[in-house]
């Protein structure tokens, strides 16, 4: 019993010195002037498993209109940013500890950086491609701190599914438009301007920025919706053929003097689309073109008539029309010229440039075009105006011209802004003929028209 005894005090007094040990061991490794447990491999300092340690708070940038938003905010993006946008940390303790530090995380392809990664106030700069630029910040490696999104938003009419701008004129009474649709008449009479719409990155959807998008058609203050509802523009109901409801769309980001992207929008007859289809069906022999006389290459000194008045027959009318004014047919052309009729009853038109002497417009929209029936020709199905005047007026508007000619469209009230796929059309089947030219001071050298000396 007394052996007994003797072991059982042993082993108590032996376990109260190893614990006594133990403990002060423990307060070695934690005493912050021996030494910290991150020193010695336990754990790291400034997580949040410390009371005490500095931790990352709140994260901030500034939006557009230099105000500080948290967690999350909106830039537009701008090819001409260089002054890249101010983030700042809030951090639970002062002062910043050394190990204080954003890591950013870029778009793919973007050459972005942050200009003191070190600093709690500093900047997001060189941004260059729209995208969702992830920014953490964070007081160590251990800890997971906060994380900044800024998104940097391109947002515009969508060019794959609207026309661009590819016609200027001085006279051009709505420049800023540099997009424009065409879109055939339907009884819901509304139009979603969002499916139009193209907003990169491709991560952010309508509904993550509708609230800050501020739409306007013609100037009429702020839509409701993105629903274009044409329904107070029909009081006999859809447009006739050649008539067009057209509208001028603002879209703006945060309020309306903010615009971001134009657009014109033009809402054609269904009859216009179906007659346009039927005359270009009907036109695809062009034989007739073999009638046509040459064309001059300038005209005559001050940009007066060509043609030698001995020239018997003659080929071409003795005025010159001065173009431009209300005159658009031929876009941006100066000078025009039109032939005298031939045997078949058929013109041919010739258009010229603002040198001295004229030089002759060769192609494209403001070159002189032929003509199936004679201007002379004024009455009738076969008349100049049917069977060319209308079905170009017809292209321009299934080209998302916003042009509506008079009842007698001799002259259009503005110029076109888009040369697309129905004008091209057109002119391949009335094309300018002006391969075969003469000289000024010349006759022309045709099967009915014979060269004098």
């Amino acid at each position: 019993m007394k052996n007994g005894k003797k072991n059982a005090m042993r082993s108590m007094i032996l376990l109260c010195s190893l614990g006594f040990w133990f403990s002060a061991l423990q307060i070695a490794l934690s005493d912050p002037i021996t030494g910290s447990a991150a020193d010695k491999g336990g754990q790291p300092a400034n997580t949040k498993s410390d009371g005490n340690a500095t931790q990352v708070n709140k994260v901030y940038a500034k939006n557009e209109d230099e105000v500080w938003q948290e967690d999350k905010v909106y830039r537009l993006f701008d090819t001409a940013f260089t002054d890249g946008v101010a983030i700042k940390a809030e951090l639970t303790t002062t002062p910043k500890p050394p190990d204080f530090e954003w890591i950013l995380t870029p778009p793919t392809g973007s050459g972005a950086t942050i200009d003191s990664p070190g600093d709690l106030i500093t900047s997001l700069t060189d941004i260059d491609v729209p995208g969702i630029y992830k920014l953490q910040a964070r007081c160590s490696t251990a800890d997971e701190g906060k994380t900044l999104s800024i998104i940097i938003l391109k947002v515009e009419f969508d060019p794959t599914k609207v026309n661009a701008r590819n016609l200027t004129h001085a006279d051009d009474n709505f420049p800023a438009y540099m997009k424009c649709i065409a879109v055939r008449y339907n009884e819901s009479e509304k139009l979603d301007l969002k499916d139009y719409l193209k907003i990169s990155p491709p991560d952010i959807s309508f509904s993550d920025i509708n609230n800050h998008l501020f739409w306007s058609v013609d100037n009429q203050g702020k839509m409701n919706s993105t629903i274009l509802d044409y329904s107070d523009n029909d009081e006999a109901g859809q447009p006739d053929l050649g008539e067009i409801f057209d509208y001028r769309v603002d879209l703006s980001f945060g309020d309306a003097s903010n615009v971001i992207d134009r657009l014109i929008v033009v809402i054609y007859s269904p009859d216009t689309e179906s007659s346009f289809a039927n005359w270009y069906a009907d036109n695809y022999d062009l034989t007739w073109l073999g009638e046509l006389p040459d064309v001059y290459s300038t005209l005559g000194s001050s940009n007066t008539d060509p043609e030698p008045a001995n020239c018997d027959p003659g080929c071409w009318e003795n005025n010159i029309d001065i173009l431009g004014g209300t005159n658009y047919y031929h876009h941006d052309a100066s000078f025009g010229m039109r032939s005298d009729k031939t045997p078949g009853g058929h013109g041919h038109q010739a258009c010229y440039d603002n040198s001295t002497p004229g030089k002759i417009i060769t192609s494209g929209i403001s070159a002189g075009t032929a003509d199936r029936s004679h201007y002379s020709k004024i009455l009738g199905a076969d008349s100049h105006m049917n069977v060319d005047v209308k079905p170009f007026i017809w292209a321009m508007q299934l080209d998302g011209n916003p042009i509506e000619a008079p009842t007698v469209p001799t002259n259009l009230p503005r110029p076109m802004m888009h040369f697309g796929l129905s004008l091209n059309r057109y002119l391949s089947r009335r094309p300018p003929r002006t391969a075969s030219q003469v000289t000024a001071g010349n006759c022309c050298d045709t099967a009915y028209c014979n060269t004098h000396p």
